[in-house]
């Protein structure tokens, strides 16, 4: 089974683009509008990635970094941002890497997958995530 991506950004067009890029990269999507119900969802569900909005309403991303670090179980967290984000902001051990906005679709899609294969080996997976991605310029090499 693939693992499951958590898309967390207020702003709808963001979250549809993510959420393609995901799919095609042989992932299942879930999404959430703000911190708020980021964390509802981590609560109830299993996800291997978080991409995470740091700049929304409600709960910003910060926040919900914040309350990551408390979980031991987490999933990893890609931060996507327009502002450039301060190191000490951003716990290094929850946080994977930041991508700045506006992004580049096909390098935002490598981070997915490396971090995707870096949480499946740390989780003893056999899953192999990203061996189904589809270019997304719909070529195949």
């Amino acid at each position: 089974m693939a693992g499951q991506i958590l898309i967390v950004d207020d702003n709808a067009a963001v979250r549809s683009l993510l959420t393609l890029l995901v799919r095609r990269a042989g992932f299942e999507v879930d999404t959430a509008e703000d911190g708020v119900e980021a964390l509802e969802k981590l609560r109830d569900g299993t996800y291997w990635i978080v991409l995470l909005d740091l700049m929304m309403p409600r709960m910003n991303g910060y926040e919900v970094v914040e309350q990551l670090r408390r979980i031991e179980d987490r999933p990893a967290v890609i931060a996507i941002t327009a502002a450039i984000p301060s190191a000490p902001d951003l716990d290094p051990a929850v946080v994977h890497a930041v991508v700045r906005k506006p992004f580049d679709i096909e390098l935002l899609g490598a981070v997915i997958v490396d971090c995707a294969r870096q949480f499946a080996a740390q989780r003893g997976s056999t899953s192999r995530p990203g061996d189904g991605v589809t270019p997304l310029n719909g070529s195949v090499n």
